[in-house]
């Protein structure tokens, strides 16, 4: 049976528009191509790192920035094996900041665009693709889109982790 791994990403939205993250050319996975932030979650100590924890990271790792605001958009399966053969679990999350990127050395270029513009770009897997599409066909602003929904988000999150539960259980209607 093969191995899942359980990773994370963020819709970071400014103005309408979303972040994308281009991959260094000689990235192992998915080379030259444009990405959401994120990542693999940790192993720490035995135990794999929360979903919740691991974006919060990924983001600060990969943009210089911590999230103001975060919701959880839900998890998504790959359904194929990426270019390196793995399967992946990935807690898909909506995000905002107010800084300027400031890109770490696993990217190479960033561009906030419309989501029409991101899929005229090469981008990282199935997922990535099947997220923009989504977001494409969205009828409303996605600026007043990720407020209206954030606020209810985030107050669900911060009172699972004051009951001391697991935010990857965390299951939203």
């Amino acid at each position: 049976m093969q191995k899942v791994r359980r990773a994370v990403g963020v819709i970071v939205i400014r103005d309408s528009k979303v972040l994308m993250l281009k991959r260094r050319e000689n990235d192992r996975a998915f080379p030259g191509s444009w990405c959401f932030p994120g990542g693999k979650c940790d192993d720490q100590c035995g135990k794999e790192e929360p979903f919740l924890f691991a974006i919060l990271r990924e983001t600060l790792e990969e943009t210089g920035q911590k999230l103001k605001s975060i919701r959880l958009d839900g998890r998504r399966k790959t359904t194929k094996p990426d270019n390196l053969g793995r399967i992946c679990d990935i807690a898909m999350f909506y995000g905002s900041f107010d800084g300027d990127v400031e890109l770490s050395d696993e990217h190479e270029e960033f561009r906030w665009v419309t989501p029409e513009e991101a899929l005229l770009l090469p981008v990282a897997g199935e997922v990535t693709r099947d997220l923009l599409e989504e977001l494409k066909a969205l009828k409303e602003d996605l600026s007043s889109m990720l407020h209206k929904r954030t606020i209810a988000r985030t107050k669900e999150i911060r009172d699972t982790l004051a009951r001391g539960e697991d935010p990857n259980t965390m299951r939203f209607s």
